[in-house]
């Protein structure tokens, strides 16, 4: 449930965040500045994807077997 939710959540965050093929299509269509509206979606997405790990993580403070941890993995083979 957890990932579902954190998937659904997070492809909606596709559309805002530019480069984005919906806002590229929008501007064509209603002859919008192409640039004003990346500029104007920058700011709400990076708002939306904090408050997002906000919420999976206090979520995740309260009902922990929601998302169990995995095996340990050493920060040389993370990068």
């Amino acid at each position: 449930q957890l990932a579902a939710g954190s998937l659904a959540a997070g492809g909606t965050l596709g559309i805002l965040i530019p480069p984005s093929v919906a806002m590229i299509i929008y501007a064509m269509v209603t002859q919008a500045s192409l640039g004003r509206l990346f500029a104007a979606g920058i700011i709400p997405g990076i708002l939306a994807t904090l408050l997002y790990c906000l919420a999976t993580s206090v979520w995740m403070h309260f009902n922990p077997k929601m998302g169990p941890a995995g095996p340990k993995t050493p920060w040389p083979e993370r990068w």
